[in-house]
């Protein structure tokens, strides 16, 4: 009975591979474990010594301070490789995948033995990676994502068919599972079409078809460029660095910091325009690695609609494809930083929730978000989001009816904020009257000088504290949509407009401080949403009973 039904899964293997041979090698049909390709060597060697750079550190660290020979170096960096080396042997030598009807298995360990298994069913999304050293192979990385924490399998340097295979076989279990709930592929599609009429969208934008459907989205030169620009890594970035040439001095030889902080001493005292252009060139130059990080990264980024189905398609180098289903995206969030804001540019991201095999509701838990749009025009989300998911009715820009709640209530926005900067600052002044007071001049300099370190960082905080509740006072407010769902919009270092369902917040918690009780009733409110690995609550800060009264009855009904 066995060996029949081992049979039978071999031959739809064989099936399965038959359709996508145009593909490539189709070799992992046979339904046997199998390892990946020997160029995956490689990946396990980089990350094996990205993983290993302390080691490295230390071997380096330890000759130098302790006078070693100088030969005694290369070795060092020679035991460094050689551990690499080892450790991605070892990893690539004792790990196989297997893909039957039912699932998807990869196991491997040396000391400790483990076998992942995900479901073809529980599967609801597939990320694809052509690295350019793969690409003459014919394979490529895979990550087959699931519901749940850590659920994520990672397959790199295995055939291109086993991507499309997998693919393939997880729309037709979900085919099956609409079949079973009695919604046929006709009556999703007419659902469809309706919904875009709807909205007055047409049918498709058809760009262009390919094998992952219509292409309905493509990010321009122009709107990457200023994306890299407007990113704040590059703030932490120069912090990064800075912190790094403070703390040269320990890693490289004393004689070496002596000199540098010799002739950087020299060059401040009579040349400062030079520091000055020294400093804008660092910018310049950290701006431009960031630009072309951006540009190799989303270079050419497509968003396509098959279906139920979106594929995502990015990278200059490396061609890295995501394939999500529209039924599990649980909230659409729309993000905008300050400096973004600018330039009229935003982020769309999805929510993504799971998927189970006996019935599809919104109560299943969720896992992760997916970056739609890394960067659009604000005029443009409107029209585009219509075309991607016409099921979510997002609109962007139509404001018509939206409640503006923290309007006319910024001064119970803005009244704590005041009350800790007026405390701050007295404390501040209380404590430089004091150091100044009572100590010598020379004893106490180095405690004057962190009061004035204090003071200076002082104004920076409650200025944004103050910028923060006043912009989240003109921007918090909803609007009640179609189909059960809500549109949130809040400030909280950044512009965040979040779109989710009903069903989807799990309770309601109202606050009313003692001394509003009688008077205003002016509140908070905050619904948390059931978003595993997405910490995401809808809160106003201050909210009029009317308004509040207008949720709690949504919510309940």
């Amino acid at each position: 009975m066995d060996s029949t039904a081992h049979s039978s899964r071999t031959a739809s293997l064989a099936q399965l591979a038959q359709r996508v041979s145009s593909w490539g090698q189709t070799d992992w049909a046979d339904g046997a474990w199998h390892r990946t390709h020997p160029i995956n060597l490689c990946k396990e060697f980089i990350d094996a010594i990205r993983g290993s750079f302390s080691l490295l550190v230390t071997l380096i660290a330890i000759p130098m301070i302790a006078d070693f020979p100088s030969y005694t170096l290369g070795i060092a960096v020679g035991l460094w490789f050689a551990v690499g080396l080892i450790n991605a042997c070892i990893a690539w030598s004792t790990r196989y995948y297997k893909l039957d009807q039912e699932q998807l298995s990869v196991r491997g360990g040396v000391f400790k033995k483990y076998e992942d298994s995900i479901p073809i069913g529980h599967i609801h999304a597939l990320n694809a990676i052509e690295r350019p050293y793969m690409r003459p192979f014919g394979v490529m990385s895979i990550t087959i994502s699931a519901a749940g924490v850590d659920a994520d399998i990672a397959l790199h340097a295995v055939p291109i068919t086993l991507y499309k295979a997998l693919e393939l076989m997880r729309i037709e279990q979900q085919t099956q599972l609409d079949r079973q709930n009695q919604q046929s592929t006709s009556d999703e599609q007419a659902s469809l079409d309706t919904a875009r009429q709807s909205v007055g969208a047409p049918a498709y934008p058809v760009l262009q078809s390919s094998q992952h459907g219509h292409r309905v989205f493509v990010a321009s030169m122009r709107d990457i460029v200023l994306f890299a620009i407007t990113n704040m890594s590059i703030v932490a970035a120069l912090i990064v660095l800075y912190g790094f040439i403070d703390n040269i001095e320990h890693i490289v030889p004393s004689q070496w910091a002596s000199q540098a902080s010799k002739t950087i001493e020299t060059t401040v005292m009579h040349n400062a325009v030079t520091i000055v252009l020294g400093i804008l060139g660092l910018i310049i130059v950290v701006g431009f690695c960031s630009i072309i990080m951006a540009v190799l990264r989303w270079y050419n980024f497509e968003v396509w609609r098959d279906g139920d189905n979106i594929t995502l398609v990015k990278g200059a180098l490396t061609r890295a494809t995501s394939t999500v289903s529209v039924k599990r995206i649980q909230a659409v969030a729309i993000e905008q930083s300050l400096m973004r804001k600018l330039f009229h540019l935003c982020t769309v991201r999805v929510v993504m929730g799971s998927f189970d095999s006996q019935q599809e509701t919104d109560q299943h838990s969720t896992r992760g978000t997916v970056v739609l749009i890394p960067v659009i025009q604000e005029r443009r989300v409107d029209e585009i989001l219509q075309h991607i998911i016409p099921e979510w009715h997002v609109r962007y820009q139509d404001r018509s009816d939206f409640k503006h709640t923290g309007r006319g209530l910024t001064r119970y926005y803005m009244l704590a904020p005041l009350l800790w900067s007026v405390a701050l600052l007295a404390a501040w002044v209380i404590l430089a009257v004091v150091t100044w007071y009572e100590g010598d001049w020379h004893t106490i300099y180095d405690e004057f000088v962190v009061v004035l370190v204090v003071a200076a960082v002082w104004p920076l905080m409650a200025l944004w504290s103050l910028i923060r509740r006043y912009c989240a006072s003109r921007t918090d407010g909803f609007a009640l949509l179609e189909q059960q769902m809500i549109c949130y919009r809040t400030f909280s270092g950044k512009f965040m407009t979040i779109v989710t369902r009903r069903s989807r917040i799990q309770s309601v918690c109202r606050r009313v401080p003692i001394w509003r009780v009688r008077a205003s009733r002016i509140g908070s409110l905050r619904m948390p949403i059931a978003l595993s690995q997405s910490d995401i609550t809808l809160y106003w800060h201050a909210l009029s009973l009317q308004d509040t009264d207008t949720l709690m009855k949504w919510v309940i009904r």
